[in-house]
């Protein structure tokens, strides 16, 4: 079985622009040396995503894969720029857009979701450096939802938004609802 490592800037490495080239950690013995891998599939916050080419640091004794803090970083920002282009987390404008349709003030649209105006204000910036959570994305996307429609099932509206990054979740909302009647 390969182990695989996260290596900050910071652990055990030289400050070089290629972050490889050192002596691996698991065995001691091997050089970990920098490989592409096309396609490479991984988890970011908890959700698939493949990198479509992926630098690794694998030892050339053990195989065991070590992980740069610069990649690993360039692969969230590769995701959360997916997010944004395929419309499944809300875009600066978007929520802008949201809280003025609410006719709230930074201050109140933050209190309203339970968050600073800090965040409504960096949400908002054009050149955000990071999108907001996906907790946060999810509660403004259900507001809207309600200023929409109306009332909303929020546990299927959360089911049908994990669908969206290819999650599926089966909660069976029939029998809770049967549950809570019979009471």
């Amino acid at each position: 079985m390969k182990r695989e490592s996260y290596i900050s800037s910071s652990q055990h490495m030289p400050q070089t622009e290629k972050m490889f080239h050192y002596t691996c950690e698991e065995c001691g013995k091997g050089t970990v040396i920098p490989m592409e891998f096309k396609g490479y599939k991984t988890r970011i916050k908890g959700y698939p995503f493949v990198v479509d080419q992926a630098i690794i640091g694998v030892c050339e004794n053990c195989g065991a894969r070590h992980f740069s803090a610069r990649e690993t970083k360039r692969w969230e920002e590769l995701f959360n720029k997916k997010l944004e282009e395929n419309h499944i987390i809300f875009t600066p404008d978007q929520i802008e857009q949201l809280r003025k349709s609410l006719r709230l003030s930074v201050e109140d649209f933050a209190l309203l979701i339970g968050c600073t105006r800090q965040s409504i204000y960096n949400w908002e910036r054009k050149s955000r450096i990071k999108p907001q959570s996906r907790m946060a994305d999810l509660l403004m996307k259900l507001v809207d939802q309600s200023l929409k429609v109306g009332e909303v099932n929020v546990i299927q509206c959360l089911v049908d938004k994990a669908k969206e990054l290819g999650i599926s979740i089966d909660v069976d909302i029939e029998a809770q609802i049967s549950k809570r009647v019979r009471k």
